[in-house]
């Protein structure tokens, strides 16, 4: 899948608390966590929620429609369904924003303006994007974009699911005939086209933002792989449950981080706070700026 390149930004900056510097820092990775156990919980319902309204456009379900296209329908109907893609495959995004020293992200992703933002050289992060075979991508808020996006990838899955040795295999699923009268060539011919379609849609998920969110400008790293496929999992504890995640090294020991700069968020104790990054940054080898937020706020006592 070809992803819209990203504009030519010279920095990304990351917001995070106290243990997310420790970790990139001390240990040269990051931790991209796995789509499903986002902060925001709605964000991959939103996506599929615009593909089912595409799907019954396309269709025109309050309508009659012709068998061959409702037997379609269902079939893709039932491969967008959100709840399947826990078993399909993983996808895990670390998150970037090309804002810096921003109020909104300094009370969302660092304990209240007691964190950090982390300047990264956005070219250095691109290649070790294609380094490391990972995505790197802009999220889309336009939902008019994002509709047209689903509809096409809508259109290529309905082609192929035309095509004659296809469409006889949807066939004999949905005229309750049932898959297990398919034998087993047929069952991977069919898995193929709804793998397909399960992996395009997984893709946009992880970019697709509600425009709500568009303040937070945010530029995703993305690491995919099917559930068939070795993943190293960690695991750290969340508010209500552990979250998974995969930890990808950005820098052998021997080579720079490619860290630009790190921002004191707004804390109570300014200097204190800078001068330990600083010492921590030296323990490490690591020689980047360290400077001050510039925005009037302090964090709560």
């Amino acid at each position: 899948m070809i992803m819209k390149k990203n504009r030519n930004v010279p920095s990304l900056f990351h917001y995070t608390a106290q243990a997310g510097l420790y970790g990139i820092i001390g240990k040269k990775s990051l931790w991209f966590t796995d789509i499903f156990y986002l902060n925001d919980a709605a964000e991959f319902e939103y996506t599929f929620r615009l593909v089912r309204d595409e799907l019954e456009k396309k269709f025109n379900v309050t309508g009659l429609r012709n068998q061959i296209d409702s037997f379609i329908f269902q079939f893709m109907k039932d491969a967008s369904d959100h709840e399947d893609f826990f078993g399909f495959a993983k996808c895990c995004v670390f998150s970037f924003s090309t804002k810096s020293d921003d109020l909104s992200q300094w009370r969302a992703y660092s304990d209240d303006g007691g964190g950090y933002c982390i300047e990264f050289d956005s070219n250095k992060i691109a290649e070790i994007a294609d380094k490391k075979n990972l995505i790197k991508a802009e999220c889309l808020y336009d939902e008019k974009k994002q509709r047209e996006e689903i509809k096409n990838k809508i259109d290529e899955t309905y082609a192929a699911c035309k095509e004659n040795e296809i469409i006889e295999l949807i066939k004999t699923v949905y005229q309750a005939i049932g898959l297990t009268k398919l034998k087993k060539g047929e069952k991977a011919k069919l898995k193929e086209v709804r793998d397909s379609f399960n992996r395009e849609l997984l893709l946009l998920a992880q970019r697709y933002k509600h425009e709500k969110f568009k303040e937070e400008a945010e530029v995703r790293l993305v690491d995919f792989s099917l559930k068939s496929e070795e993943m190293p999992f960690k695991f750290r504890p969340g508010k209500t449950m552990l979250i998974p995640y995969k930890e990808i090294e950005i820098a052998e020991s021997s080579e720079i981080m490619p860290i630009k700069r790190i921002i004191i968020g707004p804390t109570n104790h300014p200097k204190l706070s800078k001068i330990a990054v600083e010492d921590f940054l030296m323990a490490n080898s690591i020689d980047c700026k360290v400077t001050l937020s510039k925005i009037p706020y302090r964090a709560k006592l």
